[in-house]
């Protein structure tokens, strides 16, 4: 399985199951940034609106 070094950079949206806004730098610098469900990008973390934010997703 391939892993991608990104972070979790705030909570967006409290509806369920929860909205992250994540980023990641591509191999050409560029910054990409996008709104997913916080199951799809980290399950096992339990990040909530109340964690400290940036939080690595690697």
């Amino acid at each position: 399985m391939m892993r991608l070094n990104a972070e979790a950079t705030r909570w967006v949206d409290d509806a369920f199951p929860g909205f992250v806004e994540v980023a990641f730098r591509q191999a050409d610098g560029a910054m990409v940034i996008f709104t997913e469900k916080l199951p799809v990008v980290d399950a096992r973390s339990g990040l909530t609106a109340e964690s400290a934010y940036p939080v690595s997703l690697t």
